[in-house]
């Protein structure tokens, strides 16, 4: 065998390791970015998320507040509407400065004003479905679920205040209200049949232990925010 043939040989064995090596090189490199691209990824969606949930936290943070504030409101009225049952709605043996703190019974009303805008995005954005723990999400979307039944009740329970006044208003029996005596204008307003309906049915309106329900509310929308902080190891913006 000539000297030619011999380098020629051992030209092509060198190409087919080189080959192989290079091709290993390409193999390697595409399964590092692969992983290099799933782990990307996965830090990606966690940061979405932990952005999402940061959202979430201050947004039920917030709705928490507004619970609070309607539940005062109605806390009042229920407090009213229980007086009124203790003396049988008998205007002339109630005292005096009661029916004057009670006035505003049949015309304040405050209807709670949630936020959902980052559960919007939780659900829009596909987060949702970078979420793990199933647990947890069904825990979350049940708090504004509740948060909804209860914006829902209040709602009804204003509409009915609502109709009741109005109907006072259309009758003679509003003329010069705004100048009566705290005790002659409640005498006038149940002896409106709606005023009267009103005060006599809405006691239990939220059940039979209103302020239970109140507190049960508040409770779960605060433990929900704990859990979100607890999880993701922060603290919700008071008040936004």
């Amino acid at each position: 065998m000539t000297e030619e043939k011999r380098g020629m040989r051992r030209n092509r064995r060198w190409s087919w390791r080189e080959y192989g090596i290079q091709l290993s090189v390409v193999i390697l490199g595409v399964m590092v970015t692969f992983v290099g691209s799933g782990l990307i990824e996965r830090w990606r969606q966690s940061r979405q998320v932990r952005a999402t949930m940061q959202l979430i936290a201050d947004e039920l943070a917030y709705d928490q507040t507004q619970v609070e504030s309607v539940c005062e409101r109605l806390r009042f009225d229920l407090e009213g509407m229980r007086l009124f049952e203790r003396y049988g709605k008998a205007v002339e043996r109630m005292p005096e400065d009661s029916l004057v703190h009670y006035l505003p019974l049949l015309g304040a009303m405050r209807a709670p004003a949630f936020r959902t805008d980052a559960l919007e995005v939780l659900k829009t954005s596909g987060v949702i479905q970078s979420v793990n723990d199933k647990g947890f999400l069904m825990e979350l979307l049940g708090c504004y679920g509740e948060l909804e039944s209860f914006e829902e009740r209040v709602d009804l329970y204003n509409r009915r205040k609502l109709e009741a006044m109005n109907h006072f208003l259309a009758s003679e029996a509003s003329a010069g209200f705004s100048r009566l005596a705290p005790r002659e204008a409640w005498r006038r307003m149940l002896e409106d049949p709606l005023c009267y309906s009103f005060v006599d049915g809405s006691s239990n309106f939220f059940g039979d232990d209103g302020e239970a329900y109140f507190d049960r509310t508040a409770a779960r929308v605060a433990s929900t925010v704990q859990s979100i902080c607890q999880r993701y190891g922060f603290e919700p913006t008071a008040g936004i």
